[in-house]
């Protein structure tokens, strides 16, 4: 879950002061030094940690928090559901590929005669980079406009990477007009060690880590081609450009065919294409299960799916609310008598965080860290992980996770959950032994509950004051003074059980802790509960607030709702447990903080209305196209506009919709699109809808009609040439065969690749009906070509 923005201001003056008047250093890689300095940050970390975890060797909490400090190295995840991506893969395991990849290209310039000398390569450098900035200026001015009027909408959302390297382009610009570009550049013998190695953990050799991080690959002039090679990739949905540790939730899950699955928090989305990935890796066409993915903002919940429809999954359900309010839905077909509610099988629970472990990814952590925002998120946590527990079936899981090491916002939300539920409604699953290879710490059973007392104290007062200067402890809840403002978002529920109920009944230690330095990761939270019955929550109204007067707030809350009270698997929290300053703390991938984030779009997106295709339109459909096999029923239009779309569902997504008997869900988008309206202008079209690529691998098994069988070379063809007159095609018979289908949307289905082209049949040529992304695809996949 995120948004692109939000940490874009260089927060500089005339005098190069910051915001807090002290004065901001430049280091050798064109960050400030105080980006990678807080000492606050630093002493709670060591006050949480080194006992669990450096104990026998102290020295450890240096090279850990010394890779907090380091970027990511770029990761991407291979797409298994993209026909032949084998010869992508193959590529890959070439250890000397992207030294074979620049020499390759270097060839081709000097025989193109276009290979630049130095003189002209430093020139070109410094034109893009003064350009670049231009723009960025001009972004930002546009941006600060935008929010001086009042515009409540976020930036344009992109995939986990991309909005990584924006954020940190955003962040070095406005030191000064002149950049060096030498520390961007590697030397021919450090390309020579250049790799791309597999993560051996992740199975099916998809997942893959370059040895440079996104900076190097961006900037670097040796590298700029085979970096537009890796986005060509990214864009047409061949790849996933994606933080490692972010993969692990849907692994985790055990992801079936036949599952309904919440994605509660998805945005930008790339966890829950990931999840579609995995479904349709196991079930193929057959794939009757469904991921509902939510994004309680508007705008990211569109951007959500222009990112998972790249992967073009049917069984993909958008959809808009405030994950911790989302409405019981009821579930006409159910035979369980007492129990009509309709449940998920799996949750996943990427719930907003401060994102203080993303400060690889988002290094201007280092200036905004503070305790308060953990503890202002973390009723919000709690909250979206009961619900998330109340929606899930019994015998199902959820999986909670966050880019926070934080215990206040990790450990501190599973124990209170435990003390909330029925004893022996939900357990912990030791995740520790799926996969031997991943290095992941224990749960902690203990840790301290703390204030910091001021922000961040600036270079010349580092030396000067010690760690009780700077963090007020709290031995427990009733410790705390009366009016203690720095307490005023500490909650009893932040504090953890005797050690032994942590480790004997929660069984804390099954959850898991990824540190940075233990494989060049960012830092990341993971807990697998299972839901074994119905729940009881013990609603003992809102958890007690410090820094207020607590013997007053008990009585009240016993007034308004009995201690005792016990709601059997229904909980929906009141929205005055989370606090108002939540809503301005979200995150980007399920980590990043954004303390601006502007909340004035509180309007809900417009409701879609998705029903069965007009029968009128289905009988056009299905007799044109020779369609058998697949029930009508799949096959769905938006009521709202002019219907020129029909898209394709899979039976869970299908289940979901029928769900929805009140019509009480933000739906914004349903499965992927299947037939559009052909143009009238089109004569001599019999079918008034033509083929759309995005569903075309699912839909063309069911075909009889308009479907024709092409070999490897006539495949290759018409992937090289979008727009092919009649002329200029080889084979003669293919083309008698073409012409005698008459005009319209035809399929070529290749059976040596199991893959199709969707084209447009005219008079004197062949179209293809693909946008420039998926051609792109198709030339890495069948033509090898690099370039």
């Amino acid at each position: 879950m995120g948004r692109k923005g939000g940490h874009k201001r260089r927060f500089k003056n005339k005098n190069n002061q910051g915001q807090d008047g002290y004065k901001k250093f430049k280091g050798d890689d064109g960050y400030n030094e105080w980006y990678y300095d807080h000492p606050i940050f630093e002493a709670y970390y060591k006050l949480q940690l080194e006992e669990a975890y450096f104990k026998e060797k102290p020295e450890e909490f240096t090279l850990f928090w010394n890779m907090m400090k380091e970027k990511l190295p770029v990761v991407f995840r291979i797409n298994k559901l993209t026909p032949n991506y084998q010869v992508f893969l193959d590529n890959l395991k070439d250890k000397d590929f992207i030294k074979k990849f620049i020499e390759e290209k270097r060839k081709q310039l000097e025989q193109q005669g276009k290979a630049p000398t130095e003189g002209q390569q430093q020139k070109e450098q410094e034109g893009e980079a003064i350009e670049e900035e231009e723009q960025e200026a001009e972004k930002e001015a546009e941006e600060q406009q935008n929010e001086d009027e009042g515009n409540g909408e976020g930036e344009e959302e992109e995939d986990d990477e991309d909005e990584a390297d924006q954020k940190e382009g955003d962040d070095k610009k406005g030191e000064n007009n002149t950049k060096t570009f030498e520390k961007f550049e590697f030397s021919q013998e450090e390309i020579d060690t250049l790799q791309i190695n597999n993560i051996k953990f992740y199975p099916d050799e998809l997942v893959w880590q370059i040895n440079c991080n996104r900076t190097q690959l961006k900037k670097s002039q040796l590298l700029k081609e085979f970096h537009k090679y890796i986005q060509r990739a990214n864009d047409s949905g061949l790849i996933s450009r994606q933080e490692l540790v972010s993969m692990l939730p849907p692994l985790l899950l055990d992801v079936k065919p036949d599952d309904i699955i919440f994605d509660m928090c998805a945005a930008p989305g790339s966890k829950t294409a990931q999840l579609l990935e995995l479904m349709y890796t196991q079930g193929g066409i057959n794939t009757k299960g469904a991921v509902v993915a939510n994004d309680v903002d508007q705008k990211r919940a569109y951007l959500l799916t222009h990112q998972v429809c790249r992967i073009n999954p049917s069984g993909l359900v958008v959809i808009n609310h405030p994950a911790q309010f989302f409405p019981t839905l009821q579930d006409p077909t159910s035979n369980q008598a007492y129990d009509q509610k309709f449940y998920f099988d799996k949750v996943q629970a990427d719930v907003p965080c401060s994102g203080d472990g993303a400060t690889r990814k988002i290094p201007t952590q280092w200036r905004n860290w503070n305790t308060r925002d953990g503890q202002v998120l973390h009723p919000l946590q709690l909250a979206i992980l009961q619900r998330a527990l109340t929606l899930c079936k019994v015998g199902g899981y959820v999986l909670y996770s966050t880019c926070s090491i934080n215990p206040i916002e990790d450990e501190a939300v599973i124990t209170e959950a435990f003390r909330r539920a029925s004893q022996g409604s939900i357990e912990l699953i030791d995740i520790h032994t799926k996969f031997p290879e991943l290095k992941g710490r224990r749960g902690l059973s203990k840790w301290t509950v703390c204030s910091s007392t001021k922000k961040h104290p600036g270079h010349d007062q580092e030396k000067k004051e010690t760690v009780a200067d700077w963090l007020k402890i709290y031995d427990n809840f009733e410790s705390i003074e009366k009016n203690d403002k720095l307490a005023q978002f500490v909650r009893d529920s932040m504090f953890p059980e005797p050690e032994d109920k942590m480790t004997n009944e929660i069984k804390i230690q099954n959850t898991m802790r990824i540190l940075p330095h233990d494989q060049d990761t960012g830092g990341f939270y993971l807990a697998l509960i299972k839901k074994n019955s119905l729940i009881n929550w013990s609603k003992k109204g809102l958890p007690k607030t410090a820094g207020s007067n607590n013997e007053e707030q008990s009585a009240q809350q016993q007034q308004e709702q009995p201690a005792q009270q016990q709601v059997v698997d229904d909980y929906i929290p009141d929205a005055s447990e989370i606090p108002k300053e939540a809503e301005s703390l979200q995150n980007v991938e399920g980590d990043a903080q954004d303390g601006k984030k502007n909340n004035k779009n509180k309007e809900p997106v417009q409701k879609e209305n998705f029903v069965t295709i007009p029968e009128e339109d289905w009988q056009n459909i299905k007799e044109n196209y020779g369609i058998e096999g697949i029930d009508q029923s799949l096959f769905v239009v938006n009521t709202i506009g002019k219907q020129k779309v029909v898209r394709l569902i899979t039976e869970g997504a299908k289940k979901f919709n029928d769900c929805d008997v009140k019509g009480v869900v933000n739906k914004v988008n349903m499965g992927t699109k299947a037939f559009e309206r052909s143009r009238e202008t089109f004569q001599g079209i019999q079918c008034r809808f033509r083929i759309c690529q995005d569903s075309v691998n699912l839909i063309a098994p069911y075909m009889s009609k308009r479907k024709i069988v092409v070999s490897e070379d006539d495949f290759k063809f018409f992937v090289q040439n979008k727009n092919a007159k009649y002329t200029e095609m080889p084979n003669q018979k293919l083309k008698e065969e073409i012409a005698q289908l008459g005009q319209g949307s035809i399929i070529l289905h290749c059976p040596t690749y199991n893959d199709n082209l969707v084209c447009q049949n005219f008079h004197q040529s062949v179209n293809i009906m693909i946008s420039k992304e998926i051609t792109e695809s198709f030339k890495i996949r069948y033509l090898k070509q690099l370039f």
